[in-house]
């Protein structure tokens, strides 16, 4: 009986021995898993302390880049605003010089000048358009009615210089079945276009260029057109096809004429923001055709000046009275020069201020008002013209586009804008539809 109580003593002795045992490796265990779960505690307030300086930092880089692209941005408009002015000036009286008979021996010289202005001009356009792009800032697309035969024609006219030097012939094919007057961007189209026959005269010697426009689609409120510039020059090799469309992408051509490297990119993508696409065929030998097909707008209302040409214009502006309000005296001297030219009287105000004082005195047929200027600009001074109620005409003469011109430029009561550089026909058409208009509504 005693053994037997013994042994169940030891037994039991044995069973709290294990269970002790058990116990204290199972509180080793949970003590373990603590001291783990502290340090995955720690570690996480460590690294959400790192990620919350982290954050700080982005948060602060990012400010510092949006900062950075904004002061970029503004100081690319800045520039082109002053590019844009002298260039007006350079283009302007190159172009009046070249009217003046008594200068025909210098003919070549001044062309050249004319040429080399025209080109930086479009520089300075792809340039800032690129920069739009890669900045991801929206780039805006205007829907104005123009007719496609005489910006076509300008575009041929521009390019004069380059043909010759080049010695090619340059046609330009129009559907006859295309309407005279269409609804689109024709900035941004004349930039594509001007890329497009600019690089197949400089890559074409001795040779023809064509600008092909063909009726695709017609229906009430669009059409579909496809242009085609074809050339037959050197050709491209199949390798370096997509190459050009690549920033800075040139190939090595002997030549007078490199180029920015430029002109493909923008027109890609411009063509993409215009919900079209560039595509190219070509041959070693043989030439290129770059063709895109692109959607207008369709006007159901005669245009003003649908039935204008030059000479009605020139005859409808001789002898009217226009005001030019410019603070840059070059700029006043070509302007003035190219109305002079066309038989318009003439007066001139250095600011927005002196302009006003200028129409409470006179009635002009016609008011030419630059932007930015010193004293009062032209956006307060064509305010105040109003609250005059003079019936008088103020047509913005800007070196800034219109997606570039701010909210203050869009309420001013403008009857209409020119921007600087111009065509001299444009200008001059312009002038005549705005006075068409305005006898319409009186």
């Amino acid at each position: 009986m005693k053994n037997s109580r013994n042994k169940i003593i030891l037994e039991r002795a044995e069973s709290q021995k294990n269970i002790l045992i058990i116990s204290i490796l199972v509180s080793l265990l949970l003590l373990g898993l603590l001291f783990y779960l502290l340090k995955v505690i720690k570690n996480r307030r460590r690294l959400n302390t790192e990620l919350k300086i982290k954050n700080q930092e982005y948060l602060e880089a990012k400010l510092e880049s949006e900062k950075l692209a904004e002061a970029k941005s503004r100081f690319l408009s800045t520039m082109s605003h002053e590019l844009r002015t002298p260039l007006y000036g350079i283009i302007g009286l190159s172009t009046v010089l070249n009217n003046d008979s008594n200068l025909k021996s210098h003919k070549t010289e001044l062309q050249s000048l004319k040429f080399s202005a025209d080109y930086l001009l479009n520089l300075v356009n792809d340039v800032l358009t690129l920069n739009k792009m890669d900045s991801h800032e929206k780039i805006k697309f205007e829907s104005k009615t123009f007719h496609l035969k005489d910006f076509l024609n300008n575009i041929k006219e521009s390019l004069e210089y380059l043909t010759r030097q080049t010695n090619n012939e340059l046609i330009i094919t129009l559907n006859p079945k295309i309407p005279n007057w269409v609804k689109g961007d024709q900035t941004k189209m004349s930039q594509v276009l001007i890329n497009l026959l600019g690089n197949a005269l400089k890559f074409t010697h001795n040779g023809k260029v064509e600008l092909i426009v063909s009726l695709l689609e017609l229906n009430e409120n669009e059409l579909k057109l496809k242009f085609e510039v074809k050339d037959n020059g050197l050709g491209i090799p199949l390798d370096d096809q997509q190459k050009i469309f690549e920033e800075f992408g040139q190939l090595k051509h002997q030549g007078d004429f490199q180029g920015s490297g430029l002109g493909l990119t923008i027109v890609q993508k411009l063509l993409l923001d215009m919900k079209s696409n560039i595509q190219l065929e070509s041959a070693i030998g043989e030439g290129s055709n770059f063709f895109f097909e692109i959607t207008f707008g369709t006007t159901k209302k005669k245009h003003a000046n649908e039935d204008i040409q030059d000479k009605v214009s020139i005859d409808m502006l001789r002898g009217k009275k226009i005001l030019v309000v410019d603070d840059n005296r070059i700029n006043l001297m070509v302007t003035k020069k190219t109305l002079e030219s066309h038989d318009i009287l003439v007066e001139i105000a250095t600011n927005g201020q002196e302009g006003i004082d200028k129409i409470m005195l006179t009635d002009y047929d016609l008011v030419l008002m630059d932007v930015h200027m010193p004293i009062m600009d032209g956006i307060e001074a064509t305010k105040k013209i109003r609250e005059l109620q003079k019936p008088v005409i103020v047509i913005a003469l800007t070196a800034v586009t219109q997606d570039e011109q701010d909210d203050r430029f869009k309420t001013a009561q403008f009857n209409d804008s020119i921007v600087k550089p111009y065509k001299v026909n444009e200008f001059i058409k312009t002038l005549a539809s705005n006075l068409v208009s305005a006898h319409k509504h009186d």
